[in-house]
């Protein structure tokens, strides 16, 4: 008798596990941790950001013979190139997914982003390598809501080694 209760014991434990194991691959699947990180930031040369928000301007990030410049819908100005090769050598390289949202943030993080977020789209060569969409930070401020499109749901996205304030 002392082992049918052992065993019905098992059975359930096992069936509760498979149960939370397939949850978590339903709310994960496609993840890829690299998803927001640029491998090859050496070869990009043109940066997109545009805000969901059609009442702001888009901002264009280019390389031309070897010189960063900022451009929008009014004027192009040389860029700062050390904060682009801060955003590209350090900033998209140390970025990972901390965990995606949870099923109570995912509507109203998506919508969040949807509204406000920013879509950013890296090019190497006339080519799109990379796109995502940044929207607000997280509660915490250690972290950033983000969505990929090859996502079912937004993440928590955080740069390593960094500490928001």
């Amino acid at each position: 008798m002392k082992k049918i209760g052992t065993l019905i014991a098992i059975i359930v434990f096992l069936i509760v596990a498979f149960l939370l194991f397939r949850r978590n691959i339903n709310q994960t699947h496609s993840m890829d941790s690299q998803s927001f990180r640029l491998e090859n930031p050496n070869k990009i040369d043109k940066i997109l950001l545009s805000p969901n928000n059609t009442e702001l301007d888009y901002i264009l990030i280019y390389k031309e013979n070897d010189r960063w410049f900022v451009k929008n819908s009014k004027l192009t100005e040389p860029a700062d190139t050390h904060s682009i090769r801060e955003l590209l050598y350090w900033v998209l390289r140390k970025a990972q997914i901390k965990s995606p949202v949870s099923d109570a943030e995912k509507e109203p993080v998506t919508r969040e982003i949807a509204l406000n977020g920013v879509k950013a789209v890296f090019y190497s060569g006339g080519t799109e390598v990379n796109s995502f969409y940044a929207g607000n930070p997280t509660p915490n401020q250690e972290a950033t809501y983000m969505y990929h499109p090859d996502m079912e749901r937004p993440c928590i996205v955080e740069i390593t080694g960094f500490k928001g304030y």
